[in-house]
């Protein structure tokens, strides 16, 4: 069924305006609190693919700059309620896990979508995380903290079981 050329335009204008917010806030947000995982010099261009996993339920990939001419990538997952695996990217970017967004593009505003998911539901959510990504990454520095503390208190724990085990070979009170 044909639409009609102002309800097609309308549709354009609405998609080019998401796509404006999201995939500016999106590099701010992966080069702020994500990962560089290659930087590549070039004569003219230096390649720079990131990513930020398990972020307010979305996980993050940008690749700029992969030409002199431009040429940038930015993909979007969506998973509530469940976090990417760690490990290398293998792992991490399983099979089973499809973007919601995935779009290059040369210069602003000239899109070219290879997967724009049109559930509504991840549009929103993704809009809160920006509304809110200060709060969430505070909660993540605050979980990574009580993570680290509870490691080093295990590491300490550990090497006052291996001391007291030390000393009581010594002593002769285990066998060696």
């Amino acid at each position: 069924m044909a639409q009609r050329p102002n309800q097609l335009a309308k549709k354009i204008q609405t998609r080019k305006k998401f796509l404006n917010r999201v995939v500016v806030e999106i590099i701010d947000l992966v080069s702020k609190q994500g990962v560089i995982i290659s930087e590549t010099e070039h004569s003219c261009h230096t390649h720079v693919v990131s990513e930020l996993r398990n972020f307010g339920h979305f996980s993050f990939h940008t690749s700029l700059d992969q030409t002199m001419f431009g040429g940038n990538r930015v993909k979007a997952w969506y998973h509530p309620r469940r976090n990417f695996r760690e490990g290398g990217l293998d792992s991490a970017w399983d099979k089973e896990w499809t973007p919601v967004l995935n779009v290059y593009f040369q210069v602003d505003d000239n899109y070219e979508i290879e997967i724009f998911n049109n559930n509504v539901n991840w549009q929103r959510a993704l809009l809160r995380v920006f509304n809110n990504k200060e709060k969430i990454a505070d909660q993540i520095k605050k979980t990574r903290s009580k993570t680290l503390q509870k490691s080093k208190k295990q590491t300490q724990a550990d090497m006052e079981k291996s001391k007291l085990i030390e000393d009581a070979k010594k002593l002769g009170i285990i066998p060696n």
